[in-house]
Order: C-alpha cells, then structure tokens, then sequence
C-alpha cells in the first residue's frame, strides 16, 4: 500500500506561503460551487469524502501523456462568497492571488479553459435546478448532505444550486495533500508483521497508520486511522502479554 497515503486537498497558495500548513480542504463548502481541471472540465463530485476526492489529482491523462487534474480550480460565484456559513464551518478566507502572484505562475490552462468552463457551468446548473448530478452523483450520500447543511431555501438537492448568471466569480486553486501514511508493513489479524511469504516474523507487531492501511486504497470514515491503531494496538498488547 506504499503508492497511497491518507489524503485530502490544500490550497496552493497556502502550501506557498507554509510548506506545511496546519489544515486542508477537507470539506469544500457551499452549494455554487464546482471543481475543474485545468480544460475547464469537472472531474470529480466535490462533495465527496476528502480521501476519496483527493485521488482523482492522480488521474493520468493518456492522451495528453499528463497528470491533467493535478491542480483543480474551484470555482464559484459571489453570492456564495458573501453567504454566512454555518456554526463549526468556515470558508477559505485568505485572499485570493492577484494575476502574476506566486500561486499564478505555478498554473497553466488550456486555451479553450473558458470556453470549456461555461459549458461545464451549463451543465452543472442543469443538475442543481433538477437535483440529479448526472455525471458524478453528487449529495446522493447521506454523508455528503451531513456536511453540506442547506445555505438557502428552495434546493432539490440542498448540496447543489445554480452558479449566477454573471459574475464576479471566484477561484482558488486545489492541490493534492497527504495528511499522514496509510502504507508500511503488512501484518496480519494478531498484529504481527508478516514476510513476503506471509508467515509471522518472531516477535514483531505493529499497529497504525506505520502498517500498510486495513482499508486499502480507502478511507472507511472519519476516525478510520485511529480506530485501527487503537484495535490492533491492543491486539498487539495482548499477544505480548501472554507471550
């Protein structure tokens, strides 16, 4: 499992400014609100859990022979900027990048990213005045609507709305992020350390996120990390215990 790690989004202006940021992207807020790769095309549900999410920034593009959705630009509109957010939700608020500032330079879009962009933005409202996201199921899991509380009244599916006709509309742009390892050794249900054969290596035992993840490639929920470490921590007590 040494490919994958436990993964979420950052802005990049905030990796620019701090190698290592304190937090991430972790649920984009607001209804309004798309992400795209850098033709202008949504690739991803936005509301999706932040491990899962943040995979798609790996998709290699065969065709261009590039990783196309390495950056994503999540685009909104400004009635959703001057929206109030909910209690223990808080939007991105450091300001944005002026044009040839650090963050700028770091991204190129194709030359038909606008033309692109407004068909994406077509399409996507289409989904939002039905409530059906035809394209990447968004707000269909209850997890999703958990974390996007309604913004406003009169939504089909209360994850998405309309973007606005006419701008100004806002942009800040997504990088991918790893917030801690889920790769390493592997070890078995007693907790011990396994070889390349699959036996139990004498007196060897692990547990967290230094193993390789239980889950895979997946991240099962919120707490997924700990609970591993906790149960497989104290598998690993027990079997000392009564060595």
């Amino acid at each position: 499992n040494l490919r994958h790690a436990w993964w979420g989004e950052v802005p990049i202006q905030w990796v620019i400014d701090d190698p290592r940021p304190t937090g991430m992207n972790y649920f984009p807020w607001g209804d309004s609100m798309i992400h795209v790769n850098r033709f202008g095309h949504r690739v991803v549900n936005e509301k999706t859990i932040y491990h899962e999410r943040a995979q798609v920034h790996f998709a290699w593009n065969p065709t261009a022979k590039e990783y196309s959705n390495k950056l994503l630009f999540m685009i909104y509109d400004d009635v959703l900027a001057n929206i109030q957010e909910h209690e223990h939700f808080e939007k991105i608020r450091k300001p944005l990048p002026a044009p040839g500032t650090s963050a700028n330079r770091v991204v190129s879009v194709a030359d038909d990213f606008a033309t692109n962009l407004k068909s994406t933005v077509s399409r996507f409202n289409e989904f939002a005045r039905s409530g059906k996201d035809l394209d990447f199921r968004r707000g269909e899991q209850t997890i999703e609507r958990h974390y996007s509380l309604p913004l406003r009244e009169g939504l089909v599916n209360p994850t998405m709305a309309p973007l606005a006709d006419e701008g100004p509309y806002h942009c800040i742009i997504l990088g991918a992020a790893a917030f801690d390892t889920c790769g390493g050794p592997v070890i078995n249900t007693r907790s011990q350390v396994v070889d390349a054969d699959g036996e139990p290596i004498p007196g060897l035992y692990a547990a967290g996120n230094c193993v390789a993840s239980v889950a895979g490639q997946a991240y099962w929920s919120g707490g997924t990390t700990l609970g591993s470490a906790l149960i497989y921590g104290y598998i690993a007590g027990c079997e000392l215990a009564d060595a």
